[in-house]
């Protein structure tokens, strides 16, 4: 539970849930309506709980958590098997009716099936939220990274190769404002110098590739480089992970930035959805 824990701390940007190190969250929501979000964000951060556990993570008295989760049950934001409780259908409906993503997702998925063709490794499709990276589309292969970025999960920007991609491209209050920190390691490789986080996206912005090498998993490591809108925010990331022990950062990176230049090419041409992707970005400008 403890990895739960520290994924809902993360997270803690944007009014979204967050927790102390001893998984109780100090901020119990006041509102009905916060209290449901912090049980369905909870329930999302560890895919399922018991009513114990939702109880521990969020700070809501047992019986409210018991009343709330029923009815979110019957309106199937959440499912209940057996006394844990899953996020629901009607989650995933509402998701994939959200315009923004699902555009982009629709712009770049034959490109990230075309690179996972290539390169038989995980490849997937990051955008800004927050200040972290959110991944909205995956493909993998059974040759492919033991560990992937999991859809509709969030990963602090520092410590993966698409979070520096992005970040590379972001104005320069925002760069500042995500290196004020926290700047937590995931791992022993996870870089959380920001004067070295600053080195790191100046070699972004010179080369469009970006590399995590072990920052956000140990023993996988990746490659990443900015999809950019014609004014020259980045708006999404594309990235290769990989095993560390196979990871081959020249030949990934070419590959993955020939890609990322070929989808910006295409956002270019398109007025009406280069302008609704510009949105992606508006939290970091």
């Amino acid at each position: 539970m403890t990895a739960v824990v520290d994924d809902i701390v993360h997270r803690g940007h944007g009014g979204r849930l967050a927790a102390d190190a001893g998984g109780v969250n100090d901020a119990i929501p006041k509102s009905v309506l916060g209290k449901c979000f912090a049980i369905l964000d909870s329930v999302a951060a560890s895919r399922e709980l018991t009513l114990a556990e939702i109880c521990r993570l969020t700070g809501v008295p047992k019986s409210t958590a018991y009343r709330l989760s029923k009815q979110l049950c019957a309106w199937e934001a959440l499912d209940e098997r057996n006394g844990r409780f899953s996020i629901g259908i009607r989650m995933f409906e509402m998701g994939r009716s959200m315009p923004r993503p699902n555009l982009l997702r629709d712009l770049v998925l034959p490109y990230i099936l075309d690179l996972h063709e290539a390169t038989r490794q995980a490849v997937s499709l990051d955008i800004l939220a927050g200040r972290d990276v959110l991944c909205v589309e995956r493909t993998v292969g059974h040759r492919s990274a033991t560990v992937q970025p999991a859809l509709g999960r969030r990963r602090p920007m520092h410590s993966t190769a698409s979070g520096k991609a992005l970040l590379a491209f972001a104005s320069k209050a925002f760069v500042e404002q995500t290196l004020a920190g926290p700047l937590a390691a995931r791992t022993p490789y996870t870089t959380t110098a920001p004067d070295l986080l600053l080195e790191q996206l100046a070699s972004v912005r010179t080369t469009g590739i970006a590399t995590d090498h072990q920052e956000c998993h140990l023993g996988i490591s990746s490659v990443a480089s900015p999809i950019r809108h014609p004014d020259g925010r980045a708006i999404a990331a594309i990235s290769v992970a990989t095993r560390s022990r196979q990871f081959q950062p020249d030949s990934l990176g070419a590959a993955v930035r020939a890609t990322a230049t070929a989808v910006s090419q295409i956002v270019a041409t398109r007025d009406p959805w280069s302008l609704r992707l510009r949105a992606l970005t508006e939290d970091a400008h």
